[in-house]
């Protein structure tokens, strides 16, 4: 075997070993690439919940505040009519 052949089979060979580091790598990056796809799909659909939750969270704050309105001027009135029956005795 001259040189030139014992050159040509070693460049083969590390051709072959690179062909199978890039198909390797090929690889990996579609698997990353599938992680980051159900992780951005979990992230979404966490922050669809959390936005419903808030929403909702609104909702019966507002409410609660509507209730204790109410019955702020509930007292104000029993209050005032109070007020108004003692001034005429």
């Amino acid at each position: 075997m001259t040189s030139e052949n014992i050159d040509l089979n070693q460049t083969k060979a590390a051709f072959a070993g690179l062909r199978d580091s890039i198909a390797k790598l090929d690889y990996l990056v579609v698997v990353k690439k599938d992680e980051i796809a159900k992780k951005d799909k979990e992230a979404a659909k966490k922050m669809k919940k959390n936005e419903s939750d808030l929403s909702e969270l609104r909702a019966v704050s507002e409410n609660t505040i509507n209730n204790i309105d109410d019955i702020i001027s509930k007292i104000s009135r029993v209050l005032e009519k109070d007020g108004a029956d003692n001034n005429n005795n």
